[in-house]
């Protein structure tokens, strides 16, 4: 007679079947769960990108005309620690490969329409008077804490949570001032996202930020993140001004500056006196310079001007000044001063006969150190240039007193790797027409090329045609190289030679599109008198080229287009950097030639719109007046593109997701 229960072979079966139903359960639940994740990372990482988006183009869109912009490119090398520590193995970003570059770049422009700070303000019974905020040509009142221009930087910020309030003074907040780097010949250098950290001594230098600033520094430890957690910042430092005694207030037209108060106990520090200070370091009173009221003239030298580092430190978002007042200080040698000094010009060879560069420079350069830092000497190799301007931007504050959270007020968004910005001209930008619609002529004052004035130099601005070899000379024009490319304009930024081929998307530079230093020079032409006239031709990296990155070379090159008169290009992109002479460097190499970073600026000033003034002839010749080049003119870009890398926090997404736009500027402001 059988038994009614199983075998236990039959058990055995059961059991093995059970096994492989949960095994194949489990594996569909965990991919279901793995999408589910991934499709809820995706939408939280586009609901991020859209607001970013949003935020920049609303803000562009307020852009002055009566202002700048400035545009700072910043490549880094994936192993960039290796060059310090051979055996180093860490990576900036672990998402990509070692080769591959992250990119910390940075925009600055002046921005039109009211806006309120966003520091904690309490009551305003105290303060009796109203703030002037400037709309010229008349001055309008606005309430406390609110301007109508502001200052604008987009790009990454720093983290310090580690630098944490002390709760029994929350007065004396602890910020950074200056890095030590470890391996340099110059050690002190300026804080950057990438900072890296020897082990087993503090290098960060911290002082406290209070009425003064603590005079002996204390050391604090630098914890470095990976790319994948950088925050985003949007810093916007309010112009504004109390109109307040500036003999009494330590400095020129502070906004409710420390030292007013109604007891022996004064306000804390809420505003910085302008947009710079004198040095790099955390300022003292005497970096701001001593005030009109006291009638003792400043001067501010080109390489003495970095940003606020007030400002920088996040805790406020107010600066003391105008744009008027900026323009002044930026333009003119004399900048502290009751009375205006010799305007400065533009760029270093606008003119025939040099100034004194060493006190006080010209107007692109005093202007990117105002936001980007002048570094060190230019003959030092490790010299930092540009790398004084990231404000701090903490994702979490590092305490939940209101001075704290301040810092957190910039921050766009956490898990930013790469943030890239490239600018373009459409074609036609500069050119000017006559009458009869075809492109105008004029004189081109005395500059470095031209030693006397030309006249009659056509002005057709950016061309994406030959530029002409006129009849009956022996000077070369420009000649596009359409079989190996369509012409077309491209965008200009840190170029494509310096990258492997999986990070090149057609960049290039104005000087010539190589990471070395000395670009293909301006090629000769000539107007229809025979005389000389220059233009500069727009050059790419060949598509069809594999060369390695930075191993390009001129024979590698292809000409797309031209950049002709009215524009110089060399007044948009500079020709500084160690040792670059007159070699027309686009390309900067602030760590030294050894540490793969890589820096590109660009700045477009206050006249973008008009590139000819009336002059007159007889200063040249006998002839009546005609019009002449002005020697600011740097036309606006057509427009921008943003590229930036998103990552979820929880890093759902490993190799995150990328986005990108397009923004056009418009030719006019609006009101």
């Amino acid at each position: 007679m059988r038994s009614k229960g199983f075998t236990l072979v039959e058990l055995m079966i059961s059991v093995l079947v059970l096994l492989i139903i949960i095994a194949a359960t489990a594996r569909i639940f965990s991919a279901t769960s793995k999408i589910s994740s991934l499709g809820e990372a995706n939408a939280d990482l586009q609901t991020i990108s859209t607001s970013i988006e949003r935020t920049i183009r609303r803000d562009i869109d307020r852009l002055s005309r009566d202002g700048f912009l400035l545009i700072q490119c910043v490549a880094l090398r994936n192993d960039l620690y290796k060059s310090l520590v051979p055996t180093s193995t860490v990576l900036l970003d672990t998402s990509i490969a070692a080769k591959e570059y992250v990119r910390c770049d940075q925009i600055i422009f002046v921005a039109r329409g009211s806006e309120t700070t966003q520091s904690f303000e309490g009551s305003s019974s105290f303060y009796e008077y109203p703030v002037r905020r400037f709309t010229e040509p008349d001055i309008t009142l606005a309430g406390e804490g609110v301007a109508y221009d502001q200052v604008i930087r987009l790009g990454h910020g720093i983290q310090y949570p580690q630098l944490v309030t002390n709760p029994k003074d929350t007065t004396a907040r602890p910020d950074p001032d200056l890095f030590t780097y470890p391996g340099m010949p110059i050690k002190e250098g300026p804080p950057t996202p990438w900072m890296w950290q020897v082990p087993g001594s503090p290098q960060l230098k911290v002082k406290v930020f209070d009425l003064g600033g603590d005079a002996t520094p204390k050391s604090g430890y630098v914890a470095p993140l990976d790319a994948r957690h950088w925050s985003l910042s949007r810093q916007v430092a309010l112009l504004a001004d109390d109109g307040g005694d500036a003999a009494t207030q330590r400095g020129p037209f502070f906004f409710r500056r420390s030292n007013i108060s109604t007891s022996s106990t004064p306000v804390p520090v809420n505003s910085a006196a302008g947009l710079v200070q004198r040095g790099n370091g955390f300022p003292s009173q005497s970096d701001y310079g001593l005030g009109r009221a006291t009638g003792i003239t400043k001067f501010l030298k080109d390489a003495e001007i970095y940003p606020d580092h007030y400002l920088l430190s996040g805790r406020i978002d107010i600066a003391a000044t105008s744009i008027p007042e900026f323009r002044n200080l930026i333009g003119n040698s004399d900048s502290w001063s009751l009375a205006s000094g010799p305007s400065l010009p533009w760029s270093e060879f606008s003119q025939i006969t040099p100034l004194d560069l060493d006190h006080a420079g010209q107007v692109r350069s005093r202007l990117l150190n105002a936001f980007f830092g002048a570094g060190l000497p230019l003959g030092t190799e490790f010299y930092f240039g540009g790398m004084w301007g990231w404000p701090r931007s903490e994702v979490i504050s590092p305490s939940g007193d209101r001075l704290d959270l301040m810092t957190t007020a910039s921050t766009m968004t956490g898990n930013c790797s790469s943030f890239k910005i490239d600018w373009t001209w459409s074609e036609g930008t500069g050119r000017v027409f006559a009458a009869d619609a075809t492109p105008q002529t004029a004189d081109a004052s005395p500059d470095r090329n031209m030693p006397t004035v030309v006249e009659n130099v056509p002005l057709p601005g950016v061309m994406i045609e030959d530029w002409p070899n006129y009849p009956g000379t022996t000077s070369g024009g420009i000649k596009i190289d359409i079989a190996k490319a369509s012409p077309h304009i491209p965008w200009f930024g840190l170029p494509d030679s310096i990258f492997p081929l999986s990070q090149r998307d057609g960049t290039t530079t104005l000087a010539g599109g190589l990471a070395a230093s000395i670009a293909k020079p301006l090629s000769l032409a000539t107007n229809t008198l025979g005389q000389k006239s220059y233009a500069t031709p727009i050059m790419i990296l060949d598509p069809s080229v594999t060369v390695e990155a930075e191993k390009a070379v001129a024979a590698n090159l292809i000409t797309i287009g031209v950049v002709a008169p009215p524009i110089d290009t060399e007044r948009i992109e500079g020709h500084e950097g160690p040792g670059s002479g007159n070699s027309r460097t686009a390309i900067v190499r602030p760590f030294g030639s050894t540490i793969p970073v890589f820096v590109y600026q660009a700045a477009f000033g206050f006249n973008g719109s008009n590139p000819l003034v009336k002059n007159d002839r007889k200063q040249y010749t006998s002839t009546p007046s005609r019009r002449v080049l002005r020697s600011d003119y740097t036309p606006w870009p057509s427009a921008l593109r943003f590229t930036y890398t998103l990552h979820d926090s929880k890093m759902v997404m490993g190799n995150g997701r990328t986005f990108q736009f397009i923004v056009k500027l418009s030719g006019e402001e609006k009101p």
